[in-house]
């Protein structure tokens, strides 16, 4: 099954070449508003402050010495750039998950209907629709996970506090112990972390395939789970498979990059070709997802025909 929902998520997003050129655009944005909104506070900042340029090549050898005498120092420069940077990510944030609301409904669309047809008109349609919906699924999961992680540092503080308390035992069973305990809490913090994104991943999914709630989703996604555990190796496989295809394609650019006249001309045309492969990967991925979210829970299959049947005439 998972082959073949490989092979179909492949077909689905070259379907949809559309959204590939969507998520180039909101990378475009991105970057242009990390300049707009922390290039111009830090402009506006060193010229109200009267920085040179040679005050400036200072601030980064004060902050490592003195990071308080800094903060104080130039604490109108450091709450701007923190504000700026605030509104920054707040803004990348809202603008990835709208995409991100307006992709998944495309495909969706695309995978329940062959038929279907890619438009900008729809894909603002899946995005307006999708979005406050996966805004709330999205801070719930975040605060759960937080929750869990508040709780594993709190354990893992008191670990580390009782095994400070006893570092003058010499007994080797002593030392197994508390070091048995620290690992322990590590690589649970790992699978809660690994666990918490494949879950986070298809509760978004089946928000989008069944215009569910926050809860109404996270409810679907825990029978779903229970019935295709395999869905947690569908999903390592897919990052393992993205990862390996970008770090194939970083090895297969390193020889043009050290061309001695054409490396700089190169490194900007393979910096781009990057930006359009992992567009292309990402609605790959979530192609893939949607499609097994499909397949496993049966959606938008044709129910079995209610109607009685037919006795041949004698």
């Amino acid at each position: 099954m998972m082959i073949e929902c490989i092979r179909e998520g492949f077909n689905l997003a070259n379907r949809n070449l559309h959204l590939v050129l969507l998520r180039i655009a909101v990378t475009i944005i991105n970057v242009f508003g990390f300049f707009v909104f922390m290039g111009v506070p830090l402009a506006v900042a060193a010229a109200y402050m009267g920085l040179d340029i040679t005050q400036a090549s200072d601030l980064l050898p004060s902050l490592l010495d003195n990071p308080l005498g800094f903060v104080s120092r130039y604490l109108g420069l450091v709450l701007l750039v923190g504000a700026a940077l605030i509104f920054y990510l707040t803004f990348a944030s809202a603008l990835l998950l709208y995409a991100l609301s307006g992709i998944l409904g495309v495909l969706k669309n695309a995978a329940l209907d062959v038929h279907y047809r890619f438009s900008l008109r729809s894909f603002f349609r899946e995005a307006n629709g999708n979005f406050f919906r996966l805004l709330w699924l999205v801070s719930l999961l975040f605060v759960c996970l937080a929750i869990v992680l508040a709780l594993l540092a709190v354990a893992g503080g008191i670990i580390a506090a009782s095994a400070q308390a006893f570092a003058g035992g010499e007994r080797t069973i002593e030392v197994f112990f508390r070091s048995f305990a620290l690992v322990s809490i590590t690589v649970f913090t790992i699978i809660v972390l690994i666990a918490g994104t494949v879950f986070s991943v298809y509760c978004i999914v089946a928000s989008v395939m069944e215009g569910k709630g926050a809860i109404d989703s996270v409810k679907s996604v825990f029978v779903f789970l229970k019935r295709k555990p395999g869905a947690f190796l569908f999903y390592i496989i897919l990052i393992a498979g993205m990862f390996a295809a970008a770090l194939a394609f970083f090895v297969l650019g390193l020889p043009f990059r050290m061309i001695p006249v054409l490396a700089p001309a190169m490194e900007i045309a393979l910096s781009l070709m990057d930006i359009v492969f992992q567009a292309y990967l990402m609605v790959v991925m979530w192609a893939c997802l949607i499609v097994y979210y499909k397949k496993g829970t049966n959606y938008g299959a044709a129910p079995p025909s209610l109607s009685p049947p037919e006795i041949p005439s004698s």
